[in-house]
């Protein structure tokens, strides 16, 4: 469990993160209906997954160090994935009606953009947030090695990028063409969609227990580095919210003491440890007699008779 300073400062960086974000989508969404622009209503589409990436933050922060119960014992993390999954059905159909009004705007109905200016003004004062918001949880996600921070301070960054693409939609609007606010709005449609595809790809697989194959790779190489492991089977990986599961079987040599073999068991609890941070380990040891020399069977059989204390 984390130390109090640590837990203390995440959770102040994931407030800060899910405050900022119901601050921007105010400030979008004021603005989409200020200028009639859709790419200014995409943006606030937008920062509206940023509220779930921050609430996701948030939550996780908030139940990591919660212990498993009766009826939940690897604990409650899956509720982050499940409501992951909603809400990219929810982007999905917002998405389809955005690109369905900025078709039907270029193609049919001529929409007039006002207050352009005021437009801009307001996304260089969301992207300044964005900034310094990013750059704290940035900062704290490498100083408490907090993987979900890490990945929502990348989601702010992204959308600094794609307000910049804006900005210059906005820009072509004050200049006389008006179809650039409906074809930035399609473009920056197309890329909340794949944002929301790929968290809802991502949750389905948490959700059916899918891990990276990549990560099952880095466990077997710590675990083949472990001295006294004959060989492991049945290792199996599993992720529920934040955190991750791991359990194994090694089989070490019968010859070895109980002592010596639970020591070996904690080695590679701890290999594994060093590769996932935040992780759930169980080792179960079996004692194998392959390759086994003669001298080790005498005196296995040797210790089995009652009355010899030593060989």
């Amino acid at each position: 469990m984390l130390d109090n300073v640590a837990q203390k400062a995440k959770k102040r960086a994931a407030t800060l993160s899910i405050t900022s974000a119901i601050l921007l989508t105010f400030i979008k969404i004021t603005l989409a209906l200020t200028t009639n622009s859709l790419a200014i209503f995409a943006l606030a589409i937008d920062s509206i997954l940023d509220i779930a990436g921050s609430g996701t933050a948030y939550i996780s922060v908030r139940i990591s160090g919660k212990p498993p119960d009766l009826g939940h014992r690897y604990g409650h993390g899956k509720i982050e994935n499940f409501g992951g999954l909603l809400i990219t059905g929810i982007i999905i159909v917002t998405v389809g009606f955005l690109v369905y009004e900025s078709i039907n705007r270029i193609l049919y109905t001529s929409t007039i953009i006002s207050f352009s200016f005021i437009g801009i003004i307001g996304i260089i004062l969301s992207i300044a947030i964005e900034i310094v918001v990013s750059w704290q949880l940035k900062r704290t996600a490498i100083q408490y090695n907090s993987q979900v921070l890490e990945a929502n301070s990348l989601q702010f960054r992204m959308d600094i990028w794609t307000q910049s693409v804006v900005i210059i939609g906005l820009i072509l609007v004050d200049l006389g063409y008006n179809t650039a606010d409906s074809l930035i709005a399609i473009l920056v449609a197309v890329y909340i969609a794949y944002l929301g595809i790929k968290i809802g790809s991502k949750s389905i697989g948490v959700l059916l227990d899918r891990v990276p194959i990549d990560l099952v790779k880095r466990i077997e190489i710590a675990i083949e580095g472990v001295e006294g492991v004959i060989k492991y089977e049945n290792l199996r990986v599993r992720t529920s919210g934040p955190q991750t599961f791991v359990d194994m079987q090694i089989h070490v040599p019968r010859i070895f003491s109980l002592e010596k073999a639970h020591n070996i068991a904690s080695e590679v609890e701890e290999k594994v440890k060093n590769v996932i941070p935040d992780v759930d380990v169980l080792v179960h040891v079996e004692a194998d007699e392959e390759n086994e020399k003669i001298k080790d069977k005498i005196r296995l059989i040797a210790t089995e008779i009652p009355g010899i204390k030593g060989i």
